[in-house]
């Protein structure tokens, strides 16, 4: 892992728009844009976003994204600044972030890139592998479990 703590990981999770135009990649696509991304969280980061090459857990939210309800969908212009947020938290904080993680669709696991367009490729997705997908999860409630 490429996290910046010396002896400590973060588990790093990225949450999706649950809309019309992320149906894609929560049935199987293996590219992420950023612009579907609502938010990213790193337990015990510290860095404003996660790492490049980053290994990251991709979840759905069950809740319609109500900001897009009724709208037709408008290209922006390319950024290289995230229109979503990233929040690091520490055990302390952890219940609350495990509580709306648990609430929400495993789509699969990938690498991150916050410089590119395409922020996470699947490398595991939960529609095609369901098997490793959820052992994948399960390991990693254990090693939270375990932190």
């Amino acid at each position: 892992n490429t996290s910046s703590s010396p002896g400590r990981s973060s588990l790093h999770t990225v949450m999706v728009k649950r809309n019309r135009q992320s149906q894609n990649f929560r049935e199987g696509a293996p590219l992420i844009f950023g612009n579907s991304i609502a938010a990213t969280f790193s337990e015990n980061g510290d860095d404003d976003s996660i790492p490049l090459g980053s290994l990251v857990a991709v979840y759905v939210s069950r809740d319609h994204d109500q900001n897009q309800k009724g709208k037709k969908y408008k290209k922006t212009k390319p950024s290289n600044e995230p229109a979503y947020t990233h929040t690091n938290y520490d055990s302390s904080e952890a219940a609350q972030f495990h509580s709306t993680i648990n609430n929400s669709q495993l789509i699969g696991y990938g690498v991150y890139n916050p410089h590119s367009m395409y922020r996470v490729r699947i490398l595991c997705h939960a529609t095609q592998h369901p098997v490793l997908a959820k052992e994948s999860k399960r390991k990693q409630k254990q090693r939270v479990e375990d932190h």
